[in-house]
């Protein structure tokens, strides 16, 4: 099977976007009409497609609390710098001494989200203002196979992902900026090949087993290379994905909305990726769902996104 282009990829994704969005009638409400309101108010009044544009997602960072402090606001357009939400300096927590200087953090077995900020009221997606934390809920959608994801957004990809998200691409990535992680860039591919690069990000997963007992493992070992059998030993990074501008519509779309979010295989489209070469291409998939540690499909489960927020990502060379 041949091997798409990413502007071909970039395509196929605008086309299934474009179709949920087909009966869509709400505008974006503008920037400056909602700076300083809740993020769940931003996030019901914006328009509901099946991708934002760049200025609902702009508008959702600029409501989250301290997001302008963060670094990954840095890549906001300078003149939203002027524009500064009320209270949103107020409050603000620095974030564990571990995770600020680049070092692994663990989470409890279980997290109650009671006193997070939760950005929407129909998905499932908090920010955890003092541990700068994201805390995401989904469900255990694939057990067995190889994959090109480890996680995907409910609805897209699970026939090829572990997990599926009960969120949206765009609000991890507004939620993630706002804890302080910084995105980076994905993979690029021509003329030569470029890893994703980006803060990096701690997966942790919890659920609980059948006896009702609170079980925690980091995503990384439900996840195992098909030459070696070793769990995966490479980290994610915040590559944050991209933005393509439908010429028909001059509406710009937020990539990863597709499904591309936590991801084992290299794409262009990425909220997350590896920092080595993956192949997407079928039969060279590198790897597949470590099966015996995975709980049952659907079994529900909470992902909690750390970021290394002191870290530099380095490309690692393929695994052999």
């Amino acid at each position: 099977m041949a091997t798409m282009t990413t502007r071909e990829q970039a395509e196929c994704r605008s086309r299934r976007i474009r179709a949920r969005n087909r009966h869509a009638s709400r505008r974006t409400p503008r920037i400056a009409a909602i700076v300083g309101r809740r993020p769940s108010r931003v996030l019901a009044e914006r328009r509901s497609s099946g991708s934002p544009s760049l200025l609902a997602v702009l508008s959702l960072l600029l409501c989250l609390p301290g997001v302008l402090d963060s670094p990954g606001s840095r890549n906001l357009p300078p003149s939203l710098w002027a524009v500064e939400p009320e209270g949103s300096r107020a409050g603000a927590s620095e974030p564990p001494a571990g995770a600020e200087a680049g070092a692994s953090v663990d989470v409890p077995d279980e997290i109650d989200t009671a006193g997070m900020v939760r950005l929407s009221k129909k998905n499932a997606i908090w920010i955890d203002r003092k541990r700068k934390w994201v805390v995401m809920d989904g469900r255990v959608c694939l057990k067995r196979g190889t994959l090109e994801m480890f996680a995907c957004l409910t609805g897209t990809k699970e026939h090829e992902s572990v997990v599926a998200v009960e969120a949206r691409a765009f609000e991890a990535h507004a939620a993630l900026v706002a804890v302080g992680a910084k995105p980076g860039k994905p993979a690029v591919f021509t003329p030569k090949y470029e890893p994703a690069s980006g803060t990096e990000i701690d997966v942790w997963v919890l659920w609980k087993d059948a006896d009702g007992k609170p079980r925690r493992a980091r995503a990384r070992d439900w996840v195992r290379n098909t030459r070696t059998k070793e769990s995966l030993s490479h980290p994610w990074v915040f590559s944050g994905s991209s933005f393509w501008k439908d010429p028909r519509t001059g509406q710009s779309l937020y990539q990863a909305d597709a499904g591309d979010f936590i991801c084992v295989s290299n794409f262009p489209t990425a909220t997350m990726d590896l920092t080595i070469e993956s192949s997407q291409a079928e039969g060279e998939w590198l790897f597949e769902a470590f099966t015996e540690r995975i709980p049952e499909p659907k079994t529900p489960v909470r992902l909690v996104l750390v970021p290394r927020t002191g870290s530099k990502s380095t490309p690692d060379p393929r695994p052999r």
